[in-house]
């Protein structure tokens, strides 16, 4: 029935039956109390998030070591001790043995360090043990925990910063760009953040007061931590208020300077076989053992071979973080492993997934934000998404762990481990990747992934390479294939961690042999030429990824003969009419854009300065699996092979570790 008005109205009851209510036409929400659509679905949202949350302060502790003065002397070698126990929760935290701390030294921002081969002999020797007549060197007054360098972040020179919404960190929206900061206004900025929101967040103050009459034996830095962690996963979960933060992420130290200050010379703490510094100041100290840039050229880290200039990996990275600025989930590059300091500042809090679990954690975030991961496949390489760990141990059975870090704490991160999480206030952190020879499976399972796992994403140096130009450094070093070496140094040296070495380095050389030696055969088979004479040059400088499955195929490389020289002649006939339209000379023009004087292809290529990335991508390289599968219209005719290494090579290296 239809009122006079046009409105609905209920049917007259029936006798005996109460009266319905009567239906009124559903009306549009009234925004005139300050309200409007977007509002109130977004409460509603915030609203059913609110009833799903479980608090992620229950998440369970990782390790927590506490080396002796002699197990801490030797970075590596401790770091493996501690990995059967510490490597099933994926992250550990590691404080160093007290000391008193050392004065602040200063040094330049940018320092190599030329020591490899110093340290190669003391580390591979067996190190003595403590006793009556060899008793552990006490720390002297640099103690043993690192020094920091003050001026850590460079003297005025701005650095660019990430702009977090803190609110939809579930969402994996791309960071924006933050402002640009020095080192003391960003400090100034995080500083000033942090008191405002304390005073108008008076829950975090109630909260920590709360814990501390609750748990009488927590300290009132585990209660505040705690109280913290509540509030900013309830910023995360619910949505309630936006939260915008800055975060001065992946720093380069060789531009900004190192936290790590020098100790002085014959410190217990210095770095094995450093000499002095002559970046140092006037007080001559040396690198701390635990310095990044001493564990970059470590003899057991594999990656000191990689060579080339890649930030964080054969170069430290600095990070200023203030309250709430987060590190989403992720693992890191090539599945290595990693070692992050906390300089000073506030504390961190961590969050760790074990290695056996990262298929499950993996599964779970996908099952959480399925809608994120079907517009973007590769969502958990570009760091920006956090999922609550609560959620994911609670509702996914996924094992995480958690840790706080304080100013002069160390949190490894194991491969494959999947990690994150926030600063609780301004702080300054350093981390660096390592990989030794238990990493080079993972390694191996990493390229797989990159290539055929949903996602894809480019390799950041060759494994292949790093591998032989490591096996390669190993024979020489330790005389394996040397028949006649029956010295006392040979058979000292090979102590069984040796023969483990050996034994890694051997297993995966076979399988790259294996592969060459297929792949090889394989496309030349099919009609594919190979480059005559030694052709180094035009790949060895500046290592490509496969066009197709992103790995960088270092050993051999197939490219289009016919497509590099189209290339190469469109883009100098770009040159030359820049050059033209400028009033510059077009056959200098020409001469200068194909390396001038140089003879070689590398050197070419370094000269070719901003157009390299563009050139690159103008000529696309295949792997020996891809070989094939290019589509230019050239035909196989046109196809080329060159070889970084011969199968010679190959075989001789891997000969020489099975002797």
């Amino acid at each position: 029935m239809v009122a006079a008005d046009g409105g609905a109205v209920a049917p007259e009851p029936a006798a005996g039956r109460r009266a319905k209510r009567t239906i009124r036409a559903p009306t549009k929400f009234d925004d005139d109390a300050g309200f409007n659509d977007a509002d109130l679905q977004r409460a509603l949202k915030a609203s059913m998030k609110h009833v799903r949350r479980v608090s992620s302060t229950t998440v369970p502790e990782c390790p927590v070591f506490t080396p002796t003065a002699e197990q801490f002397a030797d970075p590596f070698a401790y770091i493996k001790s501690i990995t059967p126990d510490a490597m099933p929760y994926g992250i550990a935290k590691i404080i160093p043995p007290e000391g008193t701390r050392a004065r602040h030294f200063t040094r330049r921002p940018a320092r190599s360090s030329p020591r490899a081969s110093c340290v190669f002999l003391v580390f591979f020797a067996p190190r003595p043990t403590a006793s009556a007549h060899h008793p552990v060197p006490p720390p002297t007054r640099a103690g043993w925990k690192p020094p920091f360098n003050e001026e850590a972040g460079g003297d005025g020179i701005p650095f660019d910063t990430k702009l977090q919404t803190v609110n939809r960190l579930q969402e994996g929206l791309h960071f924006e760009d933050g402002e640009r900061y020095t080192r003391d206004s960003y400090r100034h900025m995080a500083d000033a953040f942090k008191e405002k929101y304390m005073e108008t967040h008076r829950r975090v103050a109630d909260e920590t007061a709360r814990l501390a009459n609750e748990n009488p034996g927590w300290s009132e830095h585990t209660c505040g931590a705690r109280a913290l962690e509540e509030e900013f996963w309830r910023i995360v979960e619910t949505d309630v208020e936006s939260i915008r933060v800055e975060y001065g992420s992946d720093l380069d130290a060789d531009v900004y300077g190192s936290g790590f200050a020098s100790v002085p010379v014959g410190s217990a703490s210095a770095a094995a076989g450093a000499s002095p510094d002559s970046d140092s100041d006037e007080d001559g100290g040396v690198p701390h053992a635990w310095d990044f840039g001493e564990l970059i050229a470590h003899p057991s880290n594999l990656l000191r071979v990689v060579g080339g200039d890649i930030p964080g990996l054969t170069r430290p990275w600095l990070y200023f973080g203030m309250m709430f600025s987060a590190f989403c989930w992720h693992v890191e590059d090539h599945y290595l492993g990693s070692i992050n300091y906390m300089h000073a500042g506030a504390a961190k809090t961590w969050y760790g997934v074990p290695t056996h679990a990262a298929d499950a954690f993996e599964r779970a975030v996908r099952a959480i934000v399925p809608g994120i991961f079907k517009d973007a496949p590769d969502l958990l390489h570009r760091l920006v998404t956090l999922v609550p760990p609560a959620v994911l141990a609670g509702g996914h059975g996924v094992p995480v762990c958690q840790t706080v870090q304080r100013a002069g704490e160390f949190v490894v991160t194991w491969p494959r481990a999947y990690h994150a999480g926030f600063s609780h206030g301004w702080n300054v952190g350093e981390a660096v990747n390592f990989g030794t020879a238990d990493w080079v499976p993972m390694g191996r399972a990493a390229l797989n992934d990159y290539q055929h796992g949903v996602g894809k994403r480019d390799s950041i140096f060759s494994h292949e390479k790093m591998i032989l130009d490591t096996a390669k450094a190993f024979v020489r070093r330790y005389g394996y294939g040397d028949t006649e070496s029956n010295s006392q140094e040979d058979q000292t040296l090979r102590a069984p961690w040796i023969a483990r070495m050996a034994e890694s380095l051997r297993a995966e050389l076979e399988i790259i042999v294996k592969e060459q030696r297929a792949g090889r055969t394989a496309v030349k088979g099919r009609g594919v030429r190979e480059a005559a004479g030694s052709v180094k040059s035009q790949h060895e400088e500046e290592d490509e990824n496969c066009a197709l499955c992103k790995a960088m195929p270092h050993l051999a490389v197939v490219h289009c003969a016919r497509c590099f020289e189209i290339a190469e002649t469109i883009e100098i006939e770009q040159a030359v009419a820049r050059a033209r339209a400028e009033g510059r000379s077009a056959s200098g023009a020409a001469w200068a854009f194909q390396g001038g004087g140089s003879t070689s292809a590398a050197a070419r290529l370094r000269q070719m300065g901003r157009y390299h990335r563009r050139r690159r991508r103008n000529r696309p390289v295949f792997c020996l699996k891809h070989a094939l599968d290019g589509n230019c219209g050239h035909g196989v005719g046109g196809l080329v092979m060159t070889a970084n290494a011969s199968m010679d090579e190959l075989e001789r290296t891997l000969a020489a570790l099975k002797k």
